[in-house]
């Protein structure tokens, strides 16, 4: 899966060519129903290996050649993991004694993929205003 793409370079008004920009750091988060903190549960659960932040190059392996007259930039996607679950609300008697289960709904969590360099996977594009 995909997350929000960040923008990593200035703009440019082509003809030019883009080579480097700045680093974008991606954390991981969480939705749904957090009612309580779920989130160690989730990261414990999934089924990848976990992390909590990322940040990919400054210096693009490619040039983005920003087309003349046009205004462009170079924006990048980070791809993310995904893992889900049911969270459930337990309550008890005063003798501390399990009376009832009700399901909370679902809550996600979303973690940065690295590269085998340990950078921030994802995908570097040429954005044109």
């Amino acid at each position: 899966m995909a997350g929000l793409r960040k923008k990593v370079s200035g703009d440019a008004l082509g003809p030019a060519t883009i080579s480097y920009g700045e680093a974008a750091t991606i954390t991981d988060s969480f939705t749904g129903n957090l009612v309580f903190n779920y989130e160690k549960y989730i990261k414990s659960g999934a089924s990848f290996t976990w992390n909590h932040t990322a940040s990919s190059l400054s210096k693009f392996s490619v040039s983005f050649p920003v087309p003349s007259g046009k205004i462009g930039y170079v924006g990048f996607t980070p791809y993310l993991n995904k893992t889900w679950g049911n969270s459930y609300i337990d309550t008890f008697n005063t003798a501390h004694v399990l009376i009832s289960t009700s399901n909370n709904g679902l809550v996600y969590g979303y973690s940065p993929k690295k590269t085998s360099a340990g950078f921030a996977d994802g995908l570097y594009a040429l954005i044109i205003k």
